[in-house]
This record gives structure tokens, sequence and C-alpha cells, in this order.
């Protein structure tokens, strides 16, 4: 398999993690604000995450609750717990 070389023209944006600026990135794409990257590379908000993300678009929770409902999710309780093993 041919193996292509990036593409120095394309404006590429990384999230290597769930930060205020991603859920800054995200609300605005959701507001239907546009912008001008060419790819967004970053962490998917699923299901859960998604509905955190949701109440804090519509006011039902603070940024602070936002990061509070997050850390408390099972998917990140349990990424917690295979911590303790590493």
């Amino acid at each position: 398999m041919k193996k292509s070389k990036p593409n120095d023209s394309l404006k590429i944006l990384k999230f290597p993690e769930i930060s205020d600026e991603w859920l800054d990135f995200i609300a605005q794409c959701r507001s239907g604000k546009t912008h001008n990257y060419d790819i967004v590379e970053g962490p998917m908000a699923d299901d859960t995450v998604w509905n955190y993300v949701n109440d804090f678009l519509t006011g039902r929770i603070s940024r602070k609750q936002f990061w509070i409902n997050l850390f408390h999710s099972s998917d990140i309780q349990r990424w917690l717990r295979g911590l303790k093993y590493c």
C-alpha cells in the first residue's frame, strides 16, 4: 500500500483531549458557526458526553457542571480505575 505524504496546504485542527477549547469548538459548530479547517481531529462525543455537551449548550448546566458530570461518567470512571493497574 502506498503511503501518502501529508498535504501541508490543508488546515488541520487537532484536539488531543477533551478540553475547554474542544468544548468551545463543539459549541460553536453546533450553533451553526462555520470554521476554515479542512480537517478536525479529536475526541468524539459519544451518547453520554453528547448529552452533557447538549445540556451545556442549552444552558441547563454550567461549564463547571459539564466537567463534574464528565468526570463522574461511567466511561471516565472505568478509565480511571484502569490507571491504577498501569
